[in-house]
């Protein structure tokens, strides 16, 4: 079985981007991968993507190099070991609440000793039997296989320190969308009490040892950052909409050899995060949001409770300038709301 980067920069304590596709497109799923991305989630729970159709998006994948992630529909075995047998590196199961719903999923996931997925050693991810003895594949396959669980309710916040004890989780997945719906705040990802449980999931998550994913608005990236959270993805739907993808990561990667990680802060070095897209000017202080993520590691500056950046933006103002997350997430918004109303 091929060695699962996506697992590899997660170990390492580096934050990894994807993109969702809820259509089955291996055209879009290789380009994803030319963008920079780091694994694409293919989403079989939300949209026309088959076990069928799913197959050729995998292939595209790893053309490129971009880690094929498929979200099955239900947390069943016979739903998502189908998936792995066409060659996804992993799964990201959703609505699981309670620790036995954990085991279930990491059991479908994993061969014999770690689980009771059934074994076939003459497919894709086993490279059809042509290299390696069936022992031999299983014991791959179980160190390769991704597996993130979606906490999307209030009940599995509430049972984190009982699902955090499961073996063989990879990442706990914090989804906001319908955790907001759990708690009566329906599309609202950014109510104040949304954040604040997701923040606290965080926390236990994290304390346990375990790699922590969340869904939420491109703004609050950096602020998750800081709180040691390294797993999250996007939407090409979005991408589409806004016209971003390509030119946000393009921005990332430009500004990776700026930053530097310094006795537990993240400094970045004039960062200009200007960009013009059909003649309006975006500022996107969450471009540098992947080498954050990448320099700061498992020290990152969740550990000081603080981010700085120094964001040099002489082509707008004139001059630099040092803003914690949270100022620049505010002065973010500032500056989109000037753009809008013609101030530059």
């Amino acid at each position: 079985m091929r060695t699962n980067t996506l697992k590899q920069k997660l170990k390492d304590g580096k934050a990894v981007f994807g993109a969702m596709i809820t259509f089955p497109s291996p055209p879009i799923v290789e380009m994803l991968g030319y963008m920079g991305f780091d694994w694409v989630l293919i989403d079989n729970e939300h949209g026309s993507i088959t076990i069928d159709t799913a197959e050729e998006s995998i292939r595209a994948a790893e053309l490129t190099g971009v880690a094929p992630i498929v979200r099955p529909v239900a947390n069943r075995q016979d739903v998502i070991a189908p998936f792995l047998d066409r060659g996804a590196w992993g799964v990201q199961v959703p609505h699981v609440n309670t620790r036995a719903e954990a085991e279930a999923a990491v059991s479908a996931c994993k061969y014999f000793p770690e689980g009771q997925r059934g074994i076939f050693s003459r497919g894709r991810p086993a490279e059809y039997g042509l290299r390696e003895s069936t022992p031999a594949y299983a014991a791959s396959a179980n160190a390769n296989t991704l597996v993130c669980l979606m906490l999307e309710e209030v009940e599995a916040i509430n049972n984190i320190d009982e699902i955090v004890r499961v073996k063989g989780i990879d990442v706990l997945f914090i989804g906001s969308g319908d955790l907001s719906q759990s708690m009566g705040y329906v599309g609202q990802q950014t109510h104040p009490e949304v954040l604040a449980v997701m923040e606290k999931g965080v926390k236990r998550i994290r304390d346990a040892g375990v790699v922590a994913g969340v869904s939420c608005p491109d703004a609050l990236v950096p602020r998750f950052l800081a709180m040691g959270v390294q797993y999250f993805h996007g939407n090409v739907g979005t991408f589409v909409q806004n016209g971003g993808g390509g030119h946000e990561l393009a921005a990332i990667r430009e500004i990776g050899g700026q930053l530097h990680f310094d006795d537990g802060r993240c400094l970045g070095r004039q960062v200009t995060a200007v960009e013009q897209r059909g003649g309006e000017a975006v500022f996107s202080i969450v471009a540098a949001l992947r080498q954050v993520g990448d320099e700061c590691g498992k020290q990152r500056a969740a550990q000081r409770g603080e981010l700085l950046y120094e964001c040099g933006v002489g082509g707008v103002f004139g001059e630099s300038f040092a803003v914690t997350a949270e100022q620049a997430l505010e002065f973010s918004s500032e500056f989109r709301l000037l753009v809008g109303a013609g101030g530059l």
